[in-house]
């Protein structure tokens, strides 16, 4: 009975480390010449454009032993499979693919969002006919995202800056992911897989 339930406590354990997402924080100010992306999990910071974080190390260099050696193995595999076989292998993973994609999809929403535009040009007309540009792509932009994904929006401001000499953007958001759909499309994945070869 306690083996049991130090299994279940394990697998609660995993399934709720599982359900922890992946936030990306993204911030762009073209007024303040400031660009910023982190990546953290449960609060730990993994990587970053300032290069902290993690998993913010230089990656070695692989020896050229290593290299002469994985050579061989490459022209082996090469020789070994036609172009055919490969455009088979690819037919039948395309065929597999949309309903991983579609699991995976769904473990990304946006939160937090702002877009903050000021839509600048020197002559009245071009700035005008810039403004409704500007705010057809942001609008239609935003329509498309938040019928395919769950989006929770902060803030959408598109302004018109005659007499700016060049449009300023500001960008912020939070992108999250949760481990667990990744999980499930790769499951997804093999499975479509396995029964395909059957």
């Amino acid at each position: 009975m306690t083996g049991w339930l130090i299994a279940l406590g394990i697998v609660l354990l995993l399934l709720g480390l599982l359900l922890m997402p992946l936030v990306m924080t993204v911030e762009h100010d073209d007024s303040q010449g400031h660009s910023f992306w982190k990546l953290s999990w449960l609060g730990i910071s993994l990587c970053s454009s300032e290069k902290k974080g993690l998993f913010q190390r230089s990656p070695r260099k692989k020896s050229e032993k290593h290299r002469k050696k994985e050579k061989p193995k490459n022209a082996e595999k090469s020789r070994s499979r036609t172009p055919k076989q490969y455009w088979e292998t690819f037919r039948d993973v395309t065929g597999i693919l949309p309903r991983p994609l579609r699991m995976l999809w769904k473990g990304i929403s946006i939160r937090g969002l702002e877009i903050m535009v000021q839509v600048g040009r020197f002559d009245a007309k071009e700035c005008a006919v810039a403004y409704g540009m500007t705010n057809a792509m942001v609008y239609t932009s935003l329509g498309v995202l938040q019928s395919t994904m769950r989006v929770k929006v902060r803030r959408v401001f598109v302004q018109c800056a005659f007499g700016q000499e060049e449009s300023q953007w500001t960008v912020r958001g939070k992108v999250h992911f949760c481990p667990l759909a990744a999980v499930a499309a790769l499951f997804s994945f093999a499975i479509g897989y396995l029964m395909h070869e059957t």
